[in-house]
């Protein structure tokens, strides 16, 4: 009965991949053509900028000196963030690649979880910031996204 059940499904399968358009991707969209164009002009515009809020899902469309702004005052606070004087990369790097390998040589890694943990050419970080909407001030502060600290601790700031 399985055998005979096994069978039929092959059969359906194979069914639908012999018939045309089966293994070419639907391109269905969910706006109009007037709604694609208006989000495509909002996109394009330099004088605004268009962000994911921190909570809800909500999409909040902020004027772009307004947002560098903020961002800027959010860098200058010496309390959270310092300049480098250089990419720390390279170092992070090679103090993994050491740790790694000791790892491996006393036996507590192996060599397929070393090729996991380990990136050669790594994603250089990006530093963004999504408007807390849920807060009723103006301009609304925002929640700050590091991907340096999240790729070295897991976790968002």
């Amino acid at each position: 009965m399985v055998e005979c059940d096994l069978c039929e499904l092959y059969n359906k399968i194979k069914t639908k991949q012999d018939t045309p358009n089966y293994n070419k991707k639907q391109n269905r969209n969910n706006l109009s053509r007037q709604e694609h164009q208006a989000l495509k002009e909002l996109n394009n515009r330099s004088d605004i900028v268009i962000k994911e809020a921190d909570k809800g899902g909500a999409v909040v469309i902020l004027n772009s000196g307004l947002y560098k702004a903020q961002i800027y005052n959010m860098l200058l606070d010496t309390n959270i963030y310092r300049p480098l004087d250089k990419n720390p990369l390279p170092l992070f790097q090679k103090k993994l690649y050491d740790l790694l390998t000791n790892g491996g040589e006393i036996g507590i890694l192996s060599k397929k979880e070393i090729d996991y943990i380990y990136v050669e050419h790594p994603v250089t970080a990006i530093f963004h910031a999504l408007p807390k909407v849920h807060k009723s001030v103006f301009p609304p502060p925002h929640e700050t996204h590091s991907s340096w600290y999240w790729l070295l601790c897991g976790k968002n700031l």
